[in-house]
């Protein structure tokens, strides 16, 4: 994880459109320097504490293994106060935030941080001056190479997802999230044409290096997801829709989806579309017949599902 403290200088107008200009012109500058996705990471989370009266920017992405759990990674932050104890703002409700987000795909507006963290580190947030957190989901079938560290060891590249954690001082005037949004689809597209930026080398996994999958949508073999952190079982996760939940109780790891069509009567658009919700919301794995994991941008983003 990349970490870099700096120093506000809010003495001048502030007007966020200015702002956001001074940003994007910026990254057009410094991006051709950059040789890992995770300097640009480092760069944006910079750039939004220095720019937009924000205390901490932090950015989890969705990291897999070699066998395709998935879990939050922290990949860069950056601080306003440099003396701040880290583990004020790095630690499991913050990280849980953030796999909760991640996990439903989804931003979510500036908020009192009491009615997001419990009461005793809402208390130790707000000693700090770090009154409203927001967050930022940003998400695309590219895949994401591991972080630019040694403790990677075992991870591999993981289709995008990220959020940008902030907190904040004030609550701010209005909405800040779509300007974020603006500078970091802009920070994609640049980060695309770079294609160093996303270079997964020789990673071996179940997602990198491969060709799209040949097989058949019917051929595919659904397997419930058994990550603790992502298995509805265990979490307590609800199944509200009663033919997805008929369908995901009859998944036994060893059915393909053309049977489950049959057995349960759907139609096989029908599964496909549920299947594709189970995905997403990482309750469910589908597999090739030989037993190789099917990369989840295939499922999440085109038209097989």
């Amino acid at each position: 994880m990349a970490y870099y403290g700096m120093s506000n200088d809010y003495s001048s107008p502030f007007r966020e459109s200015d702002q956001q200009s001074i940003v994007l012109k910026s990254l057009t500058q410094v991006a051709p320097e950059m040789h890992h996705i995770d300097e640009l990471w480092l760069w944006l989370a910079q750039a939004v504490v220095s720019h937009f009266k924000i205390q901490i920017a932090q950015i989890w992405a969705t990291q897999a293994n070699q066998i395709g759990q998935l879990f939050p990674e922290l990949r860069s932050m950056a601080c306003q106060n440099t003396a701040l104890p880290q583990n004020i703002v790095v630690n499991t409700y913050v990280r849980d935030v953030a796999q909760s987000l991640l996990h439903t795909r989804h931003s979510s507006p500036s908020q009192s941080v009491d009615s997001v963290f419990p009461r005793y580190l809402a208390i130790l947030l707000k000693r700090h001056g770090l009154n409203y957190c927001a967050n930022y989901f940003l998400g695309s079938p590219l895949l994401l190479p591991p972080a630019n560290n040694p403790r990677a060891t075992g991870r591999i590249p993981t289709p995008l997802g990220i959020i940008l954690t902030v907190f904040i001082r004030h609550y701010p005037t209005h909405d800040i999230l779509p300007s974020i949004d603006l500078i970091f689809q802009k920070a994609l597209i640049i980060a695309t044409q770079q294609a160093r930026l996303f270079s997964v080398g020789t990673n071996k996994g179940p997602f990198p290096g491969k060709a799209p999958t040949t097989f058949p949508l019917p051929e595919l073999i659904p397997h419930r997801n058994e990550d603790p952190l992502s298995n509805p079982i265990t979490t307590g996760t609800v199944i509200s829709d009663k033919r997805m939940r008929r369908l995901y109780a009859d998944i036994d790891d060893q059915t393909n989806v053309g049977e489950l069509s049959r057995r349960t009567q759907f139609d096989l658009k029908e599964v496909a579309r549920m299947l594709q919700i189970l995905v997403t919301q990482r309750q469910v794995l589908m597999y090739e017949p030989s037993g190789r994991l099917v990369d989840p941008a295939r499922l999440l983003y085109s038209d097989d599902l």
